[in-house]
């Protein structure tokens, strides 16, 4: 996994610690987007709710949308389905697929696996 996504990972689960309503990460724009040098990176923001550190961090966009495609696949839902729902703007519909990769066991899973390969990073370091 990109070196960004791993801090991002070890932010978000350290952060799960503090009070409050755990990490929010802010939603990309263009502007967030980096295309030079080849490969794109797009540039996220955190913030904890709890003790208000914050994280900025690039990560390649490819390793992005290629496990979030693995994401949506497993919880049944055709990549056609999502895209038609996100180019219609159709809010039910966008809200529906999520609550249902949100509930999908597949999720919970790869979450897991976010959470071992963090604090196994995090014991390492």
């Amino acid at each position: 996994m990109d070196d960004g996504m791993t801090k991002l990972e070890r932010f978000n689960v350290a952060h799960g610690r503090c009070p409050g309503t755990g990490v929010t990460f802010s939603e990309p724009t263009e502007a967030d987007l980096d295309a030079e040098g080849g490969s794109g990176r797009l540039w996220i923001s955190g913030r904890c709710d709890g003790c208000g550190a914050t994280i900025r961090e690039s990560a390649d966009v490819l390793t992005m949308m290629t496990q979030f495609g693995a994401l949506v696949e497993a919880a049944g839902i055709a990549p056609a389905d999502l895209t038609r729902a996100l180019e219609s703007g159709d809010t039910a519909a966008i809200e529906a697929l999520s609550e249902k990769i949100k509930a999908a066991p597949s999720t919970l899973l790869a979450c897991l696996a976010s959470i071992r390969k963090a604090t196994t990073n995090e014991t390492q370091n």
